[in-house]
């Protein structure tokens, strides 16, 4: 038989616990309704900076410069990563209102292995900008746009006189009362 056993050990030293958060990237993805959100998938990197055994509670939210901010919700904590370890995350943030740059801000709180005495650490932050453009709705004002100058211009095309119904022919003789007119007698 064999036996696993996990084994911690402290040497003696100062505590330095801290998580860095990397790579920040993210990305939008529109939606096929032109007036409806869309959805920022964010991926970075928790990165164990310090020289403890941490873990984190993590939160990201996207927000612009007007409508409400977006959160993905509750999220599974960050397992616990020796020093030097990185955990590589993705998140779907939903309900994204589209109106040009965005911000995906990514917060980490530190959380020590159950049991462990360690000193407060810093929440770890990240962010990055994106451009959360409605790309339906565009496409919708530029063709409604190009129908209403297409009318437009058919308005304002002069017709001849022969083509607008009801409208007297050209000078010349009438042909038709002429016609009427040597039928006889």
């Amino acid at each position: 038989q064999r036996i696993g056993l996990r084994l911690g050990i402290r040497v003696a030293g100062v505590l330095t616990p801290q998580l860095a958060i990397e790579n920040v990237t993210a990305t939008y993805a529109s939606s096929l309704n032109p007036f409806g959100r869309g959805s920022a998938v964010v991926t970075y990197t928790v990165h164990n900076t310090g020289n403890v055994r941490l873990g984190g509670r993590q939160t990201v939210s996207v927000s612009g410069l007007v409508g409400p901010e977006a959160s993905a919700g509750v999220l599974p904590d960050v397992p616990l990563l020796l020093p030097g370890g990185s955990a590589a995350v993705t998140v779907t943030v939903p309900d994204v209102v589209p109106l040009g740059v965005v911000h995906a801000t990514v917060s980490t709180e530190p959380v020590g292995a159950l049991g462990d005495a360690n000193p407060p650490a810093l929440l770890a932050t990240g962010t990055a900008s994106i451009i959360a453009v409605p790309w339906t709705f565009l496409a919708l004002v530029l063709g409604l746009l190009l129908l209403g100058g297409a009318v437009v211009r058919q308005r304002r095309t002069p017709r001849s006189p022969a083509t607008v119904p009801g409208a007297a022919a050209p000078d010349g003789p009438d042909l038709v009362t002429a016609g009427t007119r040597s039928s006889g007698r």
